[in-house]
């Protein structure tokens, strides 16, 4: 079997610095609440895929206490690296390559949606294609596998633009990559977004993010 490596991105969950499109009407330590119960729930689903090594992406420098206290062992933690956010993810890339892994699955932490079962569907994928996208309606995605780890990937990618899709789905085609996409998720980045998820019946969000939105409300 191939050696595999789920790759996380979080970034420690500091009022005003993290989920800042949920304010208003959630207030900014609301907000930083909520982004701790996805990153909770992201780590429970990546806890449960097997036939892995887990690798936590963090920021910034000097946030390995926070994430230590949620983590319970069983993740490698990485400062990122770059000055943007694909460089970051192209950073991890070359981590993964580095150290002899022949196929990734890259996550982050803004769909408490996610399953241990999404991620080895993302995995499962690369039995066929090259790379397996999940992509989120804001244009960016929630899920990439790869197996085939070039940086290049991420040429001319700007990050939290609508164009992410586009350019990737470029790159890959310059690669002559196999490219298989799957079902358009939403990313819980504004009130929304949450709205929508929780309301969802075919929407299983994670717990400590269903657990939050049932027992709080709304500052502003």
């Amino acid at each position: 079997m191939s050696r595999r490596a789920l790759l996380i991105f979080a970034k420690e969950p500091t009022p005003g610095q993290v989920k800042t499109r949920l304010s208003p009407p959630w207030s900014a330590q609301q907000a930083a609440a909520l982004s701790e119960c996805f990153i909770r729930d992201t780590l429970l689903a990546a806890s449960a895929v097997d036939g892995v090594d887990r690798y936590l992406f963090i920021t910034p420098p000097g946030s390995a206490s926070f994430f230590r206290k949620l983590c319970h062992g069983g993740f490698e933690m990485v400062v990122q690296e770059g000055r943007d956010f694909a460089q970051r993810c192209a950073h991890s890339l070359r981590v993964a390559a580095e150290r002899g892994y022949e196929q990734i699955v890259q996550i982050g932490t803004d769909t408490p949606q996610i399953r241990a079962f999404d991620i080895q569907h993302g995995f499962d994928g690369l039995a066929s294609h090259d790379m397996v996208f999940g992509p989120t309606r804001d244009g960016g995605y929630y899920l990439l596998a790869l197996s085939k780890l070039d940086t290049g990937l991420y040429d001319g990618v700007v990050m939290g633009q609508r164009t992410v899709f586009r350019r990737m789905m470029a790159n890959a085609k310059k690669r002559s990559w196999q490219v298989r996409k799957l079902a358009h998720w939403t990313d819980a980045d504004t009130d929304n977004d949450l709205r929508t998820l929780r309301d969802d019946p075919q929407t299983p969000l994670g717990r400590h993010t269903r657990a939050f939105l049932s027992t709080h409300s709304p500052e502003h």
